[in-house]
């Protein structure tokens, strides 16, 4: 074992220690050293830095870097990040000034600068059309509009958030979109098997949404348009570091935190009703049990084989195909 190997060990060991002892300030603190070691590598790994995310909390204050990493944004080599910058700025530029002279969005309209994104991902997806209501019903734009809006909390520049969204969309497209079917068969279960009692689905049953529960809604979009602000980013850490599994224990989690209020419904449009209002603290909630839930499912990075089961069972969905320089 090299040095290195050996500090890495000691570290683990250190962090795994301190969350057993509750210690998340100390737990924090030496994660947050491994990151930045991570970060300062030449060229930088993104293997190690997707398994960082995977099984580790991520910084608000490194989300931002390691996202523009994982997708491509930014390059692996730091010695072409100016460079890259500056081809990014001027692509979202142009992009910009296209749908600008386009003139299609209202400029009055609420959401302009959130359309504007989507505009200037559907003119580089070659699908936008000149009527702005035909727009709106299009699939790809509404994905992309609620991943706009939740990108655009964040309060990134104009640039950034044009770039992690157009990434993201197509990530989710590529990484998600093919296995939603797979991913609600498997939320059935895994609610089954965490409902000890049964009350929770004979409930459901009885009252007729147990088939109607919204887990291709919140699949779709990766809970963008579900989830409270704040709450949605550490479900995306995963996503886009490798797991769609997650996604699955998130939606049980929340199903499970909302037991009571729901067995209280006695209507299948009360019961969507309540999912569709979740609050931030049981987004927040959701969220710390949903990813408890997929760490002790086994959510890890796992590389596929030629045997592998599909990649919503093995939690490690091929790359997608991002712009990389």
């Amino acid at each position: 074992m090299t040095s290195s190997e050996r500090e890495d060990s000691i570290q683990n060991f250190r962090s795994s220690y301190y969350h057993k002892l509750g210690s998340t300030t100390t737990s924090g603190v030496e994660e947050k050293k491994k990151l930045v070691k991570l970060l300062n590598m030449q060229p930088l790994d993104l293997r190690k830095l997707e398994q960082f995310c995977q099984h580790l909390h991520v910084p608000n204050d490194y989300r931002l870097e390691l996202w523009k990493i994982i997708l491509k944004i930014a390059p692996i080599y730091q010695s072409t990040n100016e460079y890259v910058a500056v081809q990014r700025l001027e692509h979202f530029t142009e992009l910009s000034h296209i749908v600008d002279l386009l003139r299609i969005i209202p400029s009055d309209h609420d959401n302009y600068t959130t359309y504007k994104c989507v505009m200037m991902y559907l003119v580089e997806e070659k699908t936008f059309l000149v009527d702005f209501k035909q727009i709106c019903k299009l699939a790809e734009a509404l994905l992309c509009f609620n991943i706009a809006k939740a990108v655009r909390w964040m309060d990134l520049n104009d640039c950034d958030t044009y770039w992690v969204t157009r990434n993201f969309t197509t990530l989710v497209r590529q990484r998600i979109h093919p296995h939603i079917p797979c991913l609600v068969e498997k939320s059935y279960q895994n609610m089954q098997r965490e409902d000890l009692d049964g009350k929770l689905s004979e409930h459901l049953r009885t009252v007729g949404a147990y088939d109607k529960l919204p887990f291709h809604e919140w699949f779709y979009d990766c809970f963008s348009s579900a989830l409270p602000e704040a709450t949605y980013a550490r479900v995306w850490d995963k996503v886009i570091s490798g797991s769609t599994a997650v996604l699955v224990n998130v939606a049980v989690a929340l199903l499970l935190i909302n037991r009571r209020a729901i067995l209280f419904r006695k209507t299948t449009p009360e019961i969507l009703n309540l999912l569709s209002q979740i609050t931030v603290e049981t987004g927040e909630e959701g969220v710390r049990r949903g990813i408890e839930l997929w760490q002790r499912n086994g959510g890890k990075l796992t590389p596929n084989s030629a045997r592998a089961s599909p990649a919503v069972l093995s939690d490690r969905s091929p790359t997608p195909t991002l712009v990389q320089f």
